[in-house]
Formats: structure tokens, sequence, C-alpha cells
């Protein structure tokens, strides 16, 4: 049972390897959208409004329908849509297929990441490693915009990238099809209001607040950080987008030891060291111009997501940990869609006043934390 559970595990890792995969092309072609379909950075702001509407769909429908479809279908589900997703930026000749490509993305990211996280919280508890979980994420954010700059460099087709992502949306579904080691088993078949009242939890609703500050930040850091290095420091696309793979490396890195981080500091003051240090190393990249900061501060997002996901799951029961990871990401497509939009549209003022809002963040989710720790 456990070597069974052993390649479930590697699946889950894999695929969330494809979510990022798929997800961080985004970030890097930014700017070759706003020249190829002549976008201001005001209208560019509506890619994450359309990106987590799709999330939003998503994991909510996800948190009620993997108990009723089984994960092995629902798997299958994601799949069809990272081909689906592939396809649509492939052939986007306008800008309304290039946001309807967008919002398919985020479709693809919601059911991607409730799929996976629900198969590795029902797996043994030896194997619900959440920072390796998040790590692969991380990962797909290095190698992606890696091979974007490469492609950019060598003045080829970006997309590429997406024929890339077809094939391997298309070559895991052939694979799965006649792999047996993920079954369909129905999990808790639990009614959509009741699935709700989980919310009330005072440890899920604050956590929440949390979570939804946190990856608000990450995303519109990530994805507007081309028009700041472009815009503020000079870089390249090329250069950009090299850049962006080395704040994925850093905070990867930081992902696949936040376990170990933990063990050594204790959960309290890792969120307070690592929400302090993003804090103020975008203070340095904003008033002492330094990009380098830019990494410092991708080593302080690394440990927050996956730790306060694994307190929570483990201060609730069995039975709601589906319920809550579908919400989990369906509440982070909310926060995904206000704070990148908000930061799109400052930005399109001054992209220095964008990079305000993740600072602002940052003291919200310390002064939730706070009553966090109150329990």
């Amino acid at each position: 049972m456990l070597k069974i559970e052993k390649r479930q595990q590697w699946l889950v890792y894999f695929e969330m390897f494809l979510v990022s995969f798929a997800a961080n092309a985004l970030a890097p072609l930014i700017t070759t959208f706003q020249d190829q379909y002549n976008l201001s950075i005001t209208t560019s702001s509506l890619f994450p409004v359309f990106l987590s509407a799709g999330g939003i769909l998503a994991n909510f429908l996800g948190a009620f329908f993997i108990s009723r479809m089984g994960v092995r279908k629902y798997n299958f589900l994601f799949l069809f849509s990272l081909a689906l997703t592939a396809f649509l930026f492939y052939i986007a000749s306008d800008t309304v297929l290039l946001f309807a490509a967008v919002f398919v993305l985020g479709i693809t990211t919601g059911t991607g990441m409730a799929v996976t996280s629900t198969i590795l919280s029902h797996l043994d508890k030896r194997l619900q490693n959440f920072g390796l979980y998040h790590a692969f994420f991380g990962l797909g954010g290095i190698v992606t915009p890696a091979i974007i700059g490469f492609i950019l460099h060598l003045d080829m087709n970006y997309k590429l990238i997406f024929i890339f992502t077809f094939l391997l949306a298309v070559g895991t579904g052939v694979f799965l099809l006649f792999a047996r080691f993920l079954s369909d088993h129905i999990y808790e078949k639990v009614p959509f209001l009741k699935s709700l009242s989980i919310l009330k939890m005072r440890v899920i609703y604050l956590s929440l607040i949390i979570l939804v500050f946190y990856a608000g930040s990450e995303i519109g850091m990530v994805l507007w950080s081309s028009n700041l290095f472009i815009d503020a420091f000079n870089f390249t696309k090329e250069s950009s987008a090299l850049f962006l793979s080395g704040f994925w490396l850093i905070f990867t890195s930081g992902r696949v030891f936040a376990q170990q981080i933990e063990n050594f500091l204790k959960f309290q003051k890792t969120i307070i060291l690592a929400v302090s240090l993003v804090f103020v190393s975008i203070s340095i990249l904003l008033w002492q111009g330094w990009p380098l900061a830019f990494w410092f501060a991708a080593l302080g997002m690394a440990p927050i997501f996956p730790i306060i996901q694994k307190y929570v799951l483990q201060h609730i029961e069995k039975s709601q940990a589906g319920m809550f990871n579908g919400m989990l990401f369906g509440f982070l497509g909310i926060g995904n869609i206000i704070l990148p939009g908000l930061m799109g549209v400052l930005g399109g003022i001054n992209i220095y006043y964008a990079f305000l809002l993740p600072i602002v963040s940052m003291l919200v989710i310390l002064v939730v934390f706070r009553s966090l720790m109150k329990m």
C-alpha cells in the first residue's frame, strides 16, 4: 500500500510542476503580449482578473465535485484543461482568444492544485510533504522563464513553449490511462452548504486571510516583475526572464527546506521572520533600487504557504481536508484578482506604486497572524 502511495506522491509532485510550468509562462511573456497585441499595462492588468476568475470557478466547484467524480477522473479533467490551455495560447490571433486562453489557464491551475492537494492530503502522513509539494511549483517557475528567455534570445517563436506544454499534458494523460496506481476512490460526499460551514472555524478563516494576502502578493510581484525590471532597471526582455528564473530558483530552494526551517525555528518564529524578510526586501528594492533584493524576497516568501497550509490541516479533521483545499485555492483566486489587478492599475501610473501593495500586505499578514497565535 505504501509503495502505491509513493507513486501517487510523485505523480502529485510532477503534476504540480505541470501546473507551474503552464502558469509561469504568463509573467515572462507579459511584455511580449503587450507588444504583439498592442496592450497597455492597464489593459494587461485584466490578465490576473481572467486568470483568477478561472481559478475561482475551478476551485469552488472542485471542492464539491472531486468527491463525486473521484480523483482519477478529476485528474484527467485537469490534463484535458492543460492541453486546451496550450492549444488556445498557440492559436490566439487576437485579444479575445488571448484572454480566453488566460481564463482557461486559471481553470487549469485551479483544477490541478485542487486535485493534487487532495490526493496528497489523503496519503500516509509520512508522505505529506507540503514543502516539497510547493517546491515543485517553484521548479516550474525556474524552468519556464529560463526556456522562454532562451527562446526569445534565439529570436524563435515564443509559442514553442505551448507546443511543449501540450505534449506534456497529452503524454501524461496517455501514461495514466495504462497506469493503475491512481484509483478512482470516491472521497467524502458532503452537501455543498455543509461544506461552507468550515469557514466558521477560526483556524480556517484567519489562515485564509493570511494566505489570500500572501498569494496575491506573490502572484502580483511575479506577474509585474518584467515591467519593473525593464521600465525601472533597464533590463532586456531576455535578461528579465532569466532574472525571474533566479527568483524561482531561490524560492524553490527555500520551499525544499521549509520543513527543516520550521523544525529549527518553530512555527511562529518561522512565519514572523519570513514575512519580515519580504517586507524589508521589497522596501529596499523600491527605495534603494537594488534588484537583488527581489531574490531575498523570494527567500522570505518560500516557507509561508506550505507551513500555514500544513498547520491548518493538522488542526482540522481529515474528512475536511478536501473541502479546505478546494476552498483554499478558490479564495486565493479572489486575492489573485484583487491584488495583482490593483498592482496593474497602479503600475499604469508608476510601476513603483504597484510594488507598495506587497509591503502593505505583509503588514496585514503580521497583524492577522498575531490573532491566529492567540487561539
